[in-house]
């Protein structure tokens, strides 16, 4: 799982990222690093570096699936360095991005306020969970019943989902793992320890070695 968290970072970065694995039914970070931007090339380097540090430990970096929010640049850079790996995009980051949609094209008191609005908005947040064979057929069904406020927010969507980002990557019914909330839920927590917005780069490592030292005894324990 991979995801960023902004707040976290300390001053001339832009984000935290960090790499997450579950094991032992356990959430764990397994790489935080400071990136100071969020491009392809920038991701590239990340995905370099931590292949050299595996080949040097005998390991390999090449995940069998990965799971991310639809950041286009991160996504990009997976599909070119991880061209065999499953790579799904979190379902709580899809239905963010449809709420945030509703809101810039200013439909919030249509969808607080009207029911039939509401439900179909609902139902275009669940066609991740479809059958993706059946996931065309049930956005046009949706589309024949939408009123004509809701147009500007199918046709975004006909633009965006059914035609610039595949299927397979916001498709989450036969995952068992649809989101990566338990990442989100580490960034809370992390965000929390370091109990200010950008803070000095001392602070953030000693957080840092707070986190490890925390996660290593889960691990321990988890494998006893």
């Amino acid at each position: 799982m991979i995801d960023g968290t902004f707040s976290a970072s300390v001053p001339h970065f832009n984000q935290v990222f960090s790499l997450h694995c579950i094991k032992y039914g356990y959430n764990f970070p397994c790489v935080i690093g400071l990136l100071p931007g969020r491009t392809a090339s920038i991701y590239k380097q990340v995905f370099e570096v931590l292949d050299a540090a595996a080949q040097r430990l005998n390991c390999k970096f090449n995940p069998n699936k990965i799971m991310s929010d639809f950041e286009q640049a991160l996504i990009k850079t997976i599909a070119s360095y991880f061209p065999n790996a499953k790579h799904s995009g979190c379902f709580f980051h899809y239905t963010q991005c449809l709420n945030r949609r509703i809101q810039t094209l200013g439909l919030s008191r249509f969808y607080n306020n009207d029911e039939e609005i509401r439900s179909l908005c609902r139902h275009l947040m669940a066609l991740p969970l479809m059958p993706l064979e059946d996931v065309q057929r049930a956005f046009e069904t949706l589309s024949e019943e939408a009123p004509v406020e809701l147009q500007p927010f199918f046709e975004y969507f006909e633009d965006w989902w059914m035609k610039k980002v595949p299927f397979r990557l916001w498709n989450v019914s036969n995952l068992k793992v649809k989101t990566n909330n338990n990442v989100e839920s580490w960034h809370s927590r992390f965000n929390k320890r370091i109990e200010k917005n950008h803070p000095n780069f001392w602070s953030f490592v000693n957080t840092l070695k707070q986190e490890e030292v925390h996660f290593r005894q889960q691990l321990i324990h988890g494998n006893s």
